[in-house]
């Protein structure tokens, strides 16, 4: 059997794919700790709601993000971040991928120490999406969205208590 340039890059792409990005709900994470009253408190720079919340562990729920600014053009991505405390700073564990991206919603784990990116595809805002929440320890924690409102990066913060 002999392998084209062609096949050999198609076997390379799906290697790369499999490797990238652990899907492993149950990652440790004992980095975690309950955040304090002032980490709590950020100011959200547009509307972003999480219903239910709180939500159980692997639970699925409704993310809505609002920005109505009459004559704004504002766009999102295809996913947010989901953050826990780590006792001196919020920390991206997880992302949470809207059904848009991958077929379905889904929560990926982050390695510690990677700088995930989540493509900016464009869509459009006000809007909701389901979402499915990490499966991870009871506790506080948030999630991290951007969007692009004529040109400006606004980020969006909701703090989510899964019990």
């Amino acid at each position: 059997m002999e392998f084209t340039s062609y096949s050999l890059a198609v076997v390379a792409l799906v290697l790369l794919a499999s490797c990238s990005g652990s899907q492993e709900p149950n990652a440790p994470l004992d980095r975690c700790t309950d955040p304090p009253a002032d980490a709590l408190g950020e100011a959200s720079e547009f509307a972003l709601d999480l219903v239910p919340n709180p939500i159980p562990p692997g639970g699925e729920a409704t993310l809505e993000v609002g920005f109505d600014v009459a004559g704004a053009d504002a766009v999102g991505g295809a996913g947010a971040l989901w953050q826990c405390w780590t006792g001196t700073e919020w920390e991206s564990t997880h992302q949470i991928l809207r059904p848009f991206a991958s077929g379905d919603a889904e929560a990926r784990y982050i390695e510690p120490e990677t700088d995930p990116t989540i493509p900016a595809i464009g869509l459009g805002v006000p809007n909701t999406y389901e979402v499915v929440v990490p499966d991870v320890p009871a506790g506080a924690y948030r999630i991290v969205d951007e969007i692009w409102a004529d040109g400006v990066q606004l980020v969006g913060l909701e703090v989510v208590v899964v019990e």
